[in-house]
């Protein structure tokens, strides 16, 4: 009875634990799937077929580069990988042709120039600018085509809560990078670009990042068809790890992916189209701190979250891809992976834009 005791315990309170077969060693796992995502995906599947409706077919994808050089703070190998993510860049760019990318964490005014000039060359224009006070490290690029124009867009802070100290001395500021898009078929797209806080500990922070995000999302999406909410999130909804300390820490953050999905209204891209793979983005083997098995934990902290704006516009989430996972010439190109996704963007019904 002891043991059955014991096992009971265990079970309920460790409901994520599993063991890995080859050396029997514990693997903690957290998975927050919502399989609603999945059947609303499937719904929006039908619609499209049942209206036989002309989809607007839109490829979008987000990447952070961990391009950081600061006093007392530099990304591994950050000098190779500053010149060599240009090249990365525009290969993918040539390869893939999204139609809107998303970059965080490009932090410097000549990785800014660079990254702004490699996309040029391969026909996108860029939204927003360097921040001339507080960094906020962001960029977002947009090919014309699917994309019409521009209507509007700008950069505004996360406001209401307190910077933590090393955002304080480092002048970071957490924000949206926003713009509102008009698509060649005349229907209207709000998509935003972020990067929250990091660490774990920080969860209160997030929290109150993602209530003022929700806000702004919803007075952004006034009339407007379709909504795009993408970026690095730092929220591991779903992760892996060997240490106890990191799997409870973890597992205590996850419940503000829920909350973040339930109050904004706003569906998880890879969830509706990958119910059930962990699409784990943040690379721990690019630093050797994050590594070692005493601390290593294989996360997901990017994502593109999607949503509509009116009863009749549907979001169909097509397929997704993860890119960049291994090393190039001997280096990762960053310590997240690129997230890439097509959305078909239609309307239930034959009407005319408001």
């Amino acid at each position: 009875m002891g043991f059955v005791r014991f096992a009971l315990f265990f079970f309920v309170y460790f409901p994520g634990l599993t063991w890995a077969h080859s050396n029997c060693e514990a693997v903690l796992t957290g998975y927050s799937p919502d399989l609603n995502f999945h059947f609303i995906n499937q719904r929006h599947a039908e619609d499209k077929t049942a209206v036989a409706a002309k989809a607007q077919r839109l490829k979008i994808a987000t990447w952070n580069l961990d391009l950081l050089d600061r006093t007392g703070a530099r990304s591994p190998n950050y000098v190779i990988r500053s010149e060599r993510i240009q090249f990365f860049l525009a290969d993918y760019l040539k390869r893939e042709q999204p139609d809107i990318l998303m970059l965080q964490e490009v932090w410097k005014e000549p990785d800014y120039a660079r990254t702004i000039d490699t996309a040029a060359k391969a026909g996108y224009f860029s939204v927003g600018s360097l921040a001339s006070g507080p960094n906020h490290g962001l960029l977002m690029f947009i090919k014309p085509g699917t994309v019409a124009g521009v209507e509007a867009s700008g950069f505004s802070p996360l406001n209401g809560y307190g910077w933590v100290s090393f955002e304080w001395l480092g002048r970071i500021q957490r924000g949206l990078l926003w713009a509102k898009v008009k698509l060649s078929d005349n229907r209207s797209l709000i998509v935003t670009n972020t990067h929250l806080t990091p660490f774990v500990t920080y969860v209160g922070t997030r929290f109150k990042q993602t209530t003022a995000m929700t806000a702004l999302l919803k007075f952004m999406s006034y009339k407007r068809d379709y909504i795009i909410a993408g970026g690095d999130f730092n929220i591991a909804a779903d992760f892996a790890t060997r240490s106890q300390k990191k799997y409870l820490e973890l597992r205590n953050a996850q419940w503000l992916y829920e909350t973040f999905t339930k109050t904004s209204g706003l569906r998880d891209a890879y969830r509706s189209i990958e119910p059930r793979n962990p699409g784990f983005t943040f690379n721990a083997d690019f630093h050797p701190k994050y590594s070692a098995p005493e601390v290593r934990a294989d996360k997901r902290l990017d994502y593109i979250f999607v949503g509509e704006g009116n009863d009749r516009s549907r979001v169909h989430v097509v397929d997704s891809k993860i890119e960049f996972l291994g090393k190039i010439d001997g280096l990762y190109p960053s310590d997240h992976y690129l997230l890439q996704f097509t959305l078909d963007l239609f309307q239930t019904q034959d009407t005319q834009p408001d």
